[in-house]
């Protein structure tokens, strides 16, 4: 079966892509970074363009702050064994948790013995992501302002825990191998 769709319906959907495009070229001081380009299709799916690596890690950690910044600080607090800074009593049990696991610990020393190429791409992802920050700080998601947070500048080391706490959730055996690093 084939779908045909008017053409008014096509122009629409060009215009709405490209009016949902544009480029970070004030992002960054790193030559890198500059010029890169999001382009978002009809489903608001990010599309990343640029020149370097460095440069599309910075544009998917602004893409990725852009769509899902209140999910990255919580990921980031629970991993920290901090969230009961957003949803109080009934986190301390939680943060008990992942203090004890130590696996914002453990991302902080794996953090210092990346080679250099893996540490010069997560930095631009959060120079990515800080720079999101820096720009709509006043316009974050309402939820931000709900509990009363505001996200902290995100590092190389909150990277590498969320994916540990992601790792961890889908692990059968809890992700013993991440646990026996400390």
């Amino acid at each position: 079966m084939k779908m045909t769709f008017p053409k008014a319906y096509g122009l629409f959907l060009m215009l709405l892509f490209l009016a949902s495009s544009f480029s970070i070229t004030e992002s960054s001081d790193a030559a890198s970074t500059a010029n890169v380009e999001i382009i978002r299709d009809a489903w608001s799916i990010p599309h990343v363009f640029a020149q370097t690596a460095e440069g599309a890690f910075f544009g998917l950690g602004y893409a990725t702050a852009e769509d899902r910044m209140f999910q990255m600080e919580y990921s980031r607090r629970l991993v920290q064994g901090r969230i009961s800074e957003i949803v109080g009593q009934v986190g301390v049990e939680s943060d008990k948790l992942w203090r004890t696991l130590g696996w914002y610990k453990v991302a902080k020393e794996v953090e210092k013995n990346l080679d250099s190429e893996t540490k010069k791409l997560l930095r631009a992802y959060a120079a990515g992501v800080n720079n999101y920050l820096e720009n709509h700080n006043g316009s974050l998601l309402y939820l931000f302002d709900v509990y009363g947070i505001t996200p902290e500048p995100w590092t190389v080391a909150d990277s590498i825990a969320c994916w540990y706490r992601i790792s961890y959730r889908f692990s059968s055996i809890e992700n013993q191998e991440v646990s026996n690093l400390h």
